[in-house]
């Protein structure tokens, strides 16, 4: 794959998580995260934003960092929480 292909295939790619807009007339946002236990959780909701959706993913992966980091925290995914 040459330089130009893989540029144009990574473009609006996240780090981590995904963010999707909705096929539905309301244009709504999805976020989602492979967490640690190699499942996918979803968001509870959906968002109005796509800047909502980011930050939700960013609040979760904190969630699991913090989990790594300190063995006094448990992680739960979010529909248990």
């Amino acid at each position: 794959m040459d330089r130009e292909t893989r540029r144009r295939s990574q473009r609006g790619r996240r780090e981590w998580g995904y963010v999707r807009k909705q096929g539905t007339k309301s244009g709504r946002y999805q976020a989602s995260y492979i967490g640690p236990d190699l499942r996918r959780h979803f968001a509870p909701v959906t968002f109005s934003s796509k800047m909502n959706a980011e930050s939700w993913l960013a609040k979760e992966k904190d969630l699991i960092e913090k989990a790594t980091y300190n063995e006094d925290y448990v992680w739960q995914p979010p529909e248990t929480r």
